[in-house]
């Protein structure tokens, strides 16, 4: 009996079973939180990117309206159409003027699979995106704007010419590297700031032919958003093509009397004029595109 207990004891085979079996759950489980790891980091990196394009929106926004509720809403736009689901994420937009700063914080829960078998509370993941911002109100507002948006030179300045506009500012959609131009010595421009989202060609603030007053703009701000035409929701007036022209003088009130081409009579006195040509109550333009000449317009 003793002779056989130490043949067992020496007896070596079948010891990598037992590391195996022992090995074999941390294995998994390093498997699991691998795999599930990785799609969490994935997952973390498009959030990250969808953080930044979205920061810019809202920065935008800002930009344009100065109201964060905008802004806000300019960045879950942007989320939302990027495939995201706003159901699952919590998105804060924050506004801080002081600092001239806009921040953008994204987070969502995300439920775990495998890994469920060491804990059953989800995994959250987050995302933080900043952009710098001004506040719109400290900028003097714009009275010279160019629209265009990629033309060289979209506004010039040159010769003899001077610009005066030291309460307002001027700028530029145009994204040329010479969006704003100053040619000539004796050209120059006197306005509170100078804004473009290209660049101003060869030229600093206070420098040959450019001044510029107010203190929160003492270089020309370069790289900026494009400015909207603030008169696009306008309607242009209906053309009236003059040839077509003509007046019913029967329907008129007051004295509306004339003598040109084709014009009418408005003689009370006179009834024979208006009984021998019933057609000499209309006036007619008189075929150059002009009102009748002396007529009533």
């Amino acid at each position: 009996m003793m002779k056989s207990t130490k043949g067992l004891a020496a007896d070596t085979s079948g010891a990598v079973a037992v590391y195996f079996s022992v090995l074999t759950p941390v294995m998994l489980a390093g498997a699991v939180l691998a795999t599930e790891g990785a799609s969490w980091v994935l997952e973390s990196r498009e959030m990250q990117v969808v953080a930044d394009t979205a920061v810019y929106a809202a920065a935008v926004a800002w930009d344009r309206t100065g109201n964060a509720e905008d802004a806000t809403l300019a960045a879950r736009y942007t989320i939302e159409q990027a495939g995201f689901s706003l159901d699952q994420l919590r998105v804060e937009v924050i506004v801080d003027t002081e600092n001239e700063r806009l921040s953008l914080d994204i987070d969502q829960d995300v439920d775990r699979y495998l890994s469920s078998v060491f804990s059953s509370e989800p995994v959250l993941l987050e995302s933080r995106s900043v952009a710098s911002i001004k506040d719109s109100t400290s900028t003097p507002a714009v009275c010279i704007l160019a629209l265009s948006s990629n033309e060289e030179e979209a506004i010039l300045v040159k010769g003899s010419a001077e610009v005066n506009v030291p309460n307002c500012s001027i700028f530029s959609n145009s994204s040329s590297d010479e969006s704003i131009d100053i040619k000539g010595s004796k050209a120059s421009i006197e306005a509170a700031c100078l804004l473009t989202v290209g660049s101003v060609d060869n030229r600093t603030a206070n420098s040959l032919g450019l001044e510029l007053l107010d203190p929160e703009c003492p270089e020309p701000l370069e790289s900026q958003s494009p400015m909207a035409d603030p008169y696009s929701g306008l309607t242009f007036p209906r053309y009236l093509d003059y040839k077509d022209f003509e007046v019913d003088f029967d329907t008129l009130d007051g004295d509306c009397g004339g003598n040109g081409n084709g014009g009418g009579n408005n003689d009370d006195d006179d009834d024979d004029d208006d009984d021998d040509d019933d057609d000499d109550s209309r006036s007619r333009g008189n075929g150059n595109g002009l009102p009748p000449s002396g007529g009533p317009v």
